[in-house]
Protein backbone atom coordinates (compact mmCIF):
# COMPACT_ATOMS: atom_id res chain seq x y z
CA UNK A 1 0.00 0.00 0.00
CA UNK A 2 1.72 3.41 -1.30
CA UNK A 3 -0.73 5.88 0.63
CA UNK A 4 0.68 7.87 3.54
CA UNK A 5 -0.36 6.69 6.46
CA UNK A 6 -2.24 8.12 9.06
CA UNK A 7 -2.16 5.71 11.88
CA UNK A 8 -1.07 2.54 12.36
CA UNK A 9 -3.78 0.39 15.34
CA UNK A 10 -4.02 -2.94 16.98
CA UNK A 11 -7.60 -4.46 17.02
CA UNK A 12 -10.21 -5.07 19.02
CA UNK A 13 -10.46 -8.85 20.13
CA UNK A 14 -13.87 -9.09 17.85
CA UNK A 15 -11.49 -7.41 14.62
CA UNK A 16 -9.05 -9.97 15.56
CA UNK A 17 -11.73 -12.88 15.26
CA UNK A 18 -13.06 -11.57 12.21
CA UNK A 19 -9.63 -11.09 10.79
CA UNK A 20 -9.24 -14.88 11.41
CA UNK A 21 -12.36 -15.55 9.26
CA UNK A 22 -11.36 -13.11 6.82
CA UNK A 23 -7.81 -14.84 5.75
CA UNK A 24 -9.52 -18.63 6.37
CA UNK A 25 -10.18 -18.43 2.17
CA UNK A 26 -13.73 -19.87 1.22
CA UNK A 27 -16.94 -17.37 1.42
CA UNK A 28 -16.76 -14.86 3.63
CA UNK A 29 -19.44 -14.34 6.00
CA UNK A 30 -18.49 -11.17 7.48
CA UNK A 31 -19.10 -9.44 3.69
CA UNK A 32 -22.60 -7.20 4.47
CA UNK A 33 -24.49 -4.79 2.68
CA UNK A 34 -26.82 -2.39 3.51
CA UNK A 35 -29.18 -0.93 0.78
CA UNK A 36 -30.82 2.22 1.30
CA UNK A 37 -34.20 3.94 -0.60
CA UNK A 38 -34.06 7.27 -1.50
CA UNK A 39 -37.07 9.29 -1.71
CA UNK A 40 -35.73 11.66 -4.35
CA UNK A 41 -33.66 11.29 -7.01
CA UNK A 42 -30.10 11.40 -6.10
CA UNK A 43 -27.44 13.68 -7.25
CA UNK A 44 -24.50 11.54 -7.55
CA UNK A 45 -21.68 13.92 -7.09
CA UNK A 46 -22.96 15.01 -3.96
CA UNK A 47 -24.02 11.51 -2.82
CA UNK A 48 -20.26 10.41 -3.47
CA UNK A 49 -18.67 13.66 -1.85
CA UNK A 50 -20.47 13.00 1.23
CA UNK A 51 -19.83 9.25 1.68
CA UNK A 52 -15.83 10.02 1.42
CA UNK A 53 -16.60 12.62 3.32
CA UNK A 54 -17.31 10.38 5.69
CA UNK A 55 -14.72 8.07 5.03
CA UNK A 56 -12.64 10.94 6.21
CA UNK A 57 -14.05 11.39 9.27
CA UNK A 58 -14.41 8.53 10.56
CA UNK A 59 -10.30 6.56 10.67
CA UNK A 60 -11.84 3.05 11.25
CA UNK A 61 -13.53 3.17 8.13
CA UNK A 62 -9.90 3.71 6.18
CA UNK A 63 -8.72 1.01 7.65
CA UNK A 64 -7.29 -2.14 6.08
CA UNK A 65 -5.11 -5.32 7.64
CA UNK A 66 -1.68 -6.66 7.83
CA UNK A 67 -0.71 -9.65 9.98
CA UNK A 68 2.01 -11.32 7.85
CA UNK A 69 5.67 -11.35 9.60
CA UNK A 70 3.86 -9.74 13.01
CA UNK A 71 3.11 -11.50 16.25
CA UNK A 72 -0.06 -9.63 16.05
CA UNK A 73 -2.09 -8.25 13.45
CA UNK A 74 -2.59 -4.21 13.09
CA UNK A 75 -4.41 -1.87 11.18
CA UNK A 76 -2.98 0.57 9.06
CA UNK A 77 -5.17 3.84 8.34
CA UNK A 78 -3.87 5.93 5.57
CA UNK A 79 -4.59 9.39 5.62
CA UNK A 80 -6.90 9.45 2.37
CA UNK A 81 -8.61 6.50 0.24
CA UNK A 82 -10.60 6.27 -2.52
CA UNK A 83 -14.52 5.20 -2.46
CA UNK A 84 -14.86 2.90 -5.34
CA UNK A 85 -17.98 3.85 -6.73
CA UNK A 86 -20.49 2.39 -9.19
CA UNK A 87 -24.32 3.60 -11.13
CA UNK A 88 -25.96 1.33 -12.72
CA UNK A 89 -29.10 1.59 -14.32
CA UNK A 90 -32.39 0.18 -12.97
CA UNK A 91 -32.63 -3.56 -13.77
CA UNK A 92 -35.35 -5.68 -13.03
CA UNK A 93 -35.77 -6.89 -9.28
CA UNK A 94 -34.90 -10.59 -10.22
CA UNK A 95 -31.36 -9.19 -12.19
CA UNK A 96 -30.78 -6.82 -9.08
CA UNK A 97 -31.23 -9.20 -6.47
CA UNK A 98 -28.18 -11.39 -8.70
CA UNK A 99 -26.34 -8.27 -8.97
CA UNK A 100 -26.29 -7.58 -5.54
CA UNK A 101 -25.61 -11.58 -4.32
CA UNK A 102 -22.67 -11.60 -6.49
CA UNK A 103 -21.11 -8.44 -5.51
CA UNK A 104 -21.79 -9.63 -1.66
CA UNK A 105 -20.08 -12.78 -2.50
CA UNK A 106 -17.30 -10.84 -3.98
CA UNK A 107 -14.49 -10.30 -0.82
CA UNK A 108 -12.53 -7.93 0.00
CA UNK A 109 -8.80 -8.05 -0.28
CA UNK A 110 -8.09 -6.82 3.63
CA UNK A 111 -4.73 -5.41 2.92
CA UNK A 112 -5.80 -3.11 0.27
CA UNK A 113 -8.53 0.40 1.55
CA UNK A 114 -10.61 0.78 1.70
CA UNK A 115 -13.02 -2.47 3.02
CA UNK A 116 -15.90 -0.75 1.63
CA UNK A 117 -17.87 -0.07 -2.15
CA UNK A 118 -20.61 1.63 -2.91
CA UNK A 119 -23.11 1.19 -5.79
CA UNK A 120 -25.71 3.63 -6.76
CA UNK A 121 -28.70 1.83 -8.59
CA UNK A 122 -31.17 4.22 -10.83
CA UNK A 123 -30.46 7.10 -8.91
CA UNK A 124 -33.14 5.71 -6.78
CA UNK A 125 -31.00 3.49 -4.12
CA UNK A 126 -27.69 3.27 -2.34
CA UNK A 127 -26.25 0.22 -1.88
CA UNK A 128 -23.01 -0.46 0.62
CA UNK A 129 -21.35 -3.06 1.02
CA UNK A 130 -18.51 -3.17 3.60
CA UNK A 131 -16.62 -5.66 5.58
CA UNK A 132 -17.72 -6.27 9.42
CA UNK A 133 -14.38 -5.53 10.21
CA UNK A 134 -15.03 -1.13 10.12
CA UNK A 135 -18.74 -1.42 11.72
CA UNK A 136 -20.87 -3.35 13.97
CA UNK A 137 -24.38 -3.22 13.81
CA UNK A 138 -24.33 -0.45 16.67
CA UNK A 139 -23.11 1.99 14.56
CA UNK A 140 -24.61 1.66 10.74
CA UNK A 141 -27.63 3.89 11.84
CA UNK A 142 -24.98 6.45 13.38
CA UNK A 143 -23.15 6.04 9.87
CA UNK A 144 -26.47 6.38 8.23
CA UNK A 145 -27.32 9.44 9.92
CA UNK A 146 -23.92 11.39 9.62
CA UNK A 147 -24.18 10.55 5.69
CA UNK A 148 -27.67 12.14 5.33
CA UNK A 149 -26.65 14.98 6.97
CA UNK A 150 -23.44 15.50 4.70
CA UNK A 151 -25.45 14.61 1.91
CA UNK A 152 -27.47 18.01 2.79
CA UNK A 153 -24.75 19.99 3.25
CA UNK A 154 -25.14 20.23 7.27
CA UNK A 155 -21.89 20.09 9.77
CA UNK A 156 -21.32 17.30 12.27
CA UNK A 157 -19.04 17.48 15.69
CA UNK A 158 -16.12 16.05 15.80
CA UNK A 159 -16.29 12.08 16.61
CA UNK A 160 -16.12 11.63 20.77
CA UNK A 161 -14.46 9.24 21.54
CA UNK A 162 -12.13 8.59 18.83
CA UNK A 163 -11.49 4.83 17.87
CA UNK A 164 -8.15 4.99 18.85
CA UNK A 165 -9.34 6.34 22.43
CA UNK A 166 -11.40 3.25 22.47
CA UNK A 167 -8.85 0.75 21.86
CA UNK A 168 -6.53 2.59 24.04
CA UNK A 169 -9.26 1.78 26.65
CA UNK A 170 -9.33 -1.93 25.44
CA UNK A 171 -5.95 -2.07 26.20
CA UNK A 172 -6.18 -1.03 29.69
CA UNK A 173 -8.84 -3.49 30.85
CA UNK A 174 -7.47 -6.68 32.82
CA UNK A 175 -7.94 -9.35 30.33
CA UNK A 176 -6.81 -12.16 32.46
CA UNK A 177 -9.74 -10.98 35.35
CA UNK A 178 -12.36 -11.21 31.97
CA UNK A 179 -10.51 -14.90 31.27
CA UNK A 180 -11.29 -16.20 34.70
CA UNK A 181 -14.97 -14.45 34.56
CA UNK A 182 -15.43 -16.64 31.81
CA UNK A 183 -14.07 -20.03 32.91
CA UNK A 184 -16.16 -19.44 35.71
CA UNK A 185 -19.45 -19.16 33.79
CA UNK A 186 -18.99 -21.70 31.25
CA UNK A 187 -17.64 -24.35 33.88
CA UNK A 188 -18.93 -27.62 32.97
CA UNK A 189 -20.11 -27.18 29.53
CA UNK A 190 -19.11 -29.99 27.78
CA UNK A 191 -17.60 -27.87 24.68
CA UNK A 192 -19.15 -26.41 21.80
CA UNK A 193 -23.07 -26.33 20.92
CA UNK A 194 -23.79 -27.38 17.80
CA UNK A 195 -27.38 -25.28 16.43
CA UNK A 196 -28.41 -28.23 13.70
CA UNK A 197 -26.20 -31.00 13.06
CA UNK A 198 -24.85 -32.22 9.76
CA UNK A 199 -23.33 -28.47 8.82
CA UNK A 200 -19.75 -28.77 8.86
CA UNK A 201 -16.99 -26.18 9.06
CA UNK A 202 -16.39 -25.27 6.01
CA UNK A 203 -20.50 -24.12 5.29
CA UNK A 204 -20.48 -21.03 2.78
CA UNK A 205 -23.78 -19.42 3.32
CA UNK A 206 -25.68 -17.85 6.01
CA UNK A 207 -29.54 -18.93 6.66
CA UNK A 208 -31.85 -17.83 10.01
CA UNK A 209 -32.50 -21.03 11.91
CA UNK A 210 -34.60 -20.60 15.19
CA UNK A 211 -34.75 -23.33 17.54
CA UNK A 212 -36.26 -23.84 20.95
CA UNK A 213 -33.33 -24.97 23.38
CA UNK A 214 -34.16 -26.99 26.48
CA UNK A 215 -32.90 -25.70 30.08
CA UNK A 216 -30.23 -27.97 29.70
Amino acid sequence: MSARLADVLPLSPAQEGLLFHALYGGHDPYVVQARFALDEPADPARLRAALESLLGRHPNLRACFRHKGLDRPVQLIPHRVRLPWTEVDPPSEAELDRMLEADRLRPFEVTRPPLVRAMLVGLRELVLTLHHLLVDGWSMPILARELATLYAGGTLPEPAPAYRDYLAWLREQDGERALRAWREALAGLPGPTLLRPGVGADAARQEALELELSPS
